[in-house]
């Protein structure tokens, strides 16, 4: 797990080539963008299952790999509900406290 902001913007970037790489490989008709929203505007609990189902395109993506990109990303990208956080930086805070 990354331990400093900065290594969390790092991975951000990183998960942000392999989530475009993958919905292309799979032929999503997501984008990265759909992905980013999703997890800023979760409102409930199957909201996870969402992203996970936007890898699902004519190319069916791996879904071993499609789950791990979808956790990660939802682990490290800004929720709305956490003020604009990540569960990441709200680790890295609570740990800084």
């Amino acid at each position: 797990m990354p331990e400093t902001k900065e290594e969390i913007i790092t991975h951000r970037t990183e998960l942000e080539i392999k989530i475009t790489e993958l919905l292309k490989k799979s032929a999503s008709r997501f984008v990265l963008a759909d992905i980013l929203r999703a997890i800023r505007e979760e409102k409930e609990t199957g909201d996870f299952h969402k992203v996970i189902m936007m890898f699902d395109g004519d190319n069916s993506a791996d879904i071993n790999v499609a789950v791990k990109l979808a956790t990660d990303a939802w682990n490290y990208f800004p929720h709305g509900v956490l003020n604009g956080l990540s569960p990441a930086e709200m680790l890295l805070e609570h740990h800084s406290n």
